[in-house]
């Protein structure tokens, strides 16, 4: 009992002095970092690596790597954007550690190495790709398994990209992601159990996500009391691209909050009853057409459509609703 205690207490040392060393990291100076920039926000060095002109950075990482004591190897945030960004070889950072990484407007970027993030795989809690083009090759799937070897990624943010496609069991199990964002995101196609492992995933959205076809069990998940709330936004919302086996397979409880940015006439029964019918504690979340018999049928699930509101501001259970159905 007093060895366990004893080590108890030495891994909490090492922790807290860890902690320190990732606080006091700064800024290093600026003739180390050209032509990146640094900037201090809430006492952490936060870099921005805008390529406007030529800029090598392997070799820059790999410098600061053999300039900088090992407490100092540390950035809360990366910022890489530029037309002159072509590839980003494996080992690019060396050992220099990052807790954000952004990729963003890198129009010429032709090929990302699956090793890329070698040396800070596990530093990294969010990862941002931001108008990238990620379809320039048949085979995205590099993209994807770049994701599965950032085992401490908490966040990831999908904007404004064109994927060939979401690969099947596109996530392997990340243990600590939390939440998915695929905003403005076009793919042929989203495969099948795609998000299945992910036991810790709190938040998922697809806003404005085009796609031409949504397999069976895309959106199946394994069983976990761990509530999901899954947003799902459109401008214009066609039910045919979702079908009724597409949310088969969620054994954990799901909010699923179906908004839009014009209007959506109608939730097909055929596809969003099978999703209420399979957990009593999945919830339905929308803004609806109380005059469209085809929403009728929400009525009769009361006790999972507290969140369904009509557009013409009534209650969803208003006798003036439905009137000719």
């Amino acid at each position: 009992m007093h060895i366990k205690f004893q080590n108890f207490i030495i891994i909490t040392i090492w922790c807290l002095i860890l902690a320190q060393l990732i606080n006091a990291s700064k800024c290093p100076k600026p003739e180390l970092l050209k032509p990146c920039t640094c900037v201090e926000i809430s006492s952490k060095p936060y870099l921005d690596c805008t390529a406007d002109h030529n800029l090598n950075l392997p070799e820059l990482f790999a410098k600061l790597s053999r300039e900088l004591p090992r407490e100092e190897r540390y950035f809360e945030n990366i910022h890489i954007s530029g037309d002159k960004i072509v590839e980003l070889p494996a080992n690019m950072f060396a050992d220099i550690k990052f807790h954000r990484v952004e990729l963003k407007d890198c129009q010429n970027l032709r090929s990302i190495d699956r090793h890329v993030f070698n040396g800070t795989v596990d530093s990294i809690r969010s990862l941002s790709l931001i108008r990238l083009p990620l379809n320039e090759s048949n085979d995205n799937t590099a993209v994807f398994d770049i994701i599965n070897s950032l085992h401490s990624l908490q966040e990831l943010y999908f904007e404004s990209i064109n994927l060939n496609t979401v690969p099947n069991n596109a996530f392997s199990k990340l243990d600590n992601l939390s939440l998915i964002s695929f905003r403005r995101v076009s793919t042929n196609s989203i495969g099948k159990n795609v998000f299945k492992q992910l036991k810790s995933l709190r938040f998922l959205e697809f806003y404005e996500v085009n796609t031409l076809n949504i397999s069976d069990n895309a959106f199946s998940f394994d069983e976990t009391d761990v509530r999901l709330r899954f947003i799902i936004i459109f401008s214009a919302f066609n039910n045919s691209v979702i079908s009724g086996q597409t949310f088969d397979g969620m054994l954990r409880p799901v909010t699923l909050i179906f908004l839009h940015n014009d209007k959506i006439q109608y939730i097909s029964k055929d596809t969003f009853n099978r999703f209420i019918q399979q957990n009593p504690s999945h919830e339905l979340i929308a803004h609806i057409d109380c005059n469209d018999c085809r929403n009728y049928w929400l009525l009769m699930i009361s006790k999972q459509n507290n969140g369904i509101y009509c557009t013409n501001g009534r209650q969803l259970n208003d006798k003036r609703n439905f009137i000719n159905c």
